[in-house]
């Protein structure tokens, strides 16, 4: 038995891992095998270094993904994409994970977890249930165009993109904080297309930006922001209708929101989202 990082694994390792992975459903990192290659060797799991499988016969049994470049701004970090095939796994799997980020503590560790028959096990290593990822599902009428300064994402607004992010999410349950190096990809992504991204403004401030996706048919609203200064002023409201308006042909339209913030979780709610269903459970372990 060993555990081994995703920078070690070969490509046939590799193949392995992505079909162990598919038995648990969907995952929300990727939506084939050449992305989920991008993404677990990419920035977000430091080159694949803090992403770990357990392999026992020489066959993967479980997986575990350390995300710590929140670690500067927030002092959080998170471990996220939990599957295994036992409880064992799963121990082993978290107890390597926080021997490796011992060195950047004091900070807390947010541990999600999909799956609930794991849960003693995340309990008995010290975490504590902090919170919910809840996704909710729009019901509400069709909503008319709002007339709102947006512009596309692009090289000239990428900047005010990060910063109008990085200030609206700073506080927030499981924010993550957009670096410089993130924004090519970001701008890969969604840049040039007011479907995808876009960046509000009032006069010549940024005020607010959002991010759309569709994935298997289903209209995602990525991200809603609004900076500091601008909230409760009307701003989320009109982007949010913006955002409405621009998926009006789509029928299924989601979004995930923490069960924490209950300001944004009582918005949504009362612009015409209900709850579908709980994704993921949030457990949260302070580590000196």
């Amino acid at each position: 038995m060993m555990i081994r990082t995703f920078a070690e694994l070969d490509d046939l390792k590799r193949k392995e891992l992505y079909e162990f992975l598919k038995k648990f459903g969907k995952n929300w990192f990727y939506k084939d095998y050449e992305e989920m290659i991008k993404v677990f060797s990419g920035g977000l799991f430091n080159q694949g270094t803090t992403y770990y499988s357990y392999w026992l016969a020489g066959e993967p049994k479980g997986t575990l993904g350390v995300i710590t470049k929140e670690i500067a701004v927030r002092k959080e970090i998170f471990m996220t994409n939990v599957y295994a095939d036992s409880e064992e796994v799963v121990n082993l799997l978290i107890e390597r994970g926080l021997v490796d980020i011992r060195e950047l503590c004091p900070c807390s560790v947010k541990l999600g977890l999909r799956d609930d028959r794991f849960k003693v096990v995340v309990e008995n290593i010290g975490f504590a249930l902090g919170y919910s990822a809840v996704i909710l599902r729009y019901e509400g009428r069709e909503v008319e165009r709002v007339s709102l300064a947006v512009r596309e994402l692009d090289l000239n607004t990428a900047e005010d993109f990060r910063i109008v992010h990085n200030e609206a999410f700073l506080t927030s349950p499981n924010g993550a904080v957009l670096e410089k190096d993130d924004m090519s990809e970001v701008l890969e992504q969604y840049g040039g297309n007011l479907d995808k991204a876009g960046i509000i403004y009032h006069g010549d401030r940024p005020v607010g930006m959002y991010q759309l996706a569709l994935k298997d048919d289903i209209a995602w609203i990525e991200v809603i922001a609004v900076v500091p200064e601008r909230q409760s002023q009307g701003w989320g409201r009109d982007i949010l209708r913006y955002c409405l308006w621009r998926l009006k042909d789509r029928d299924l339209i989601k979004l995930i929101v923490m069960s924490s913030n209950k300001l944004a979780y009582d918005f949504y709610f009362r612009h015409g989202f209900i709850k579908e269903e709980v994704l993921s459970n949030w457990y949260a372990c302070e580590l000196s």
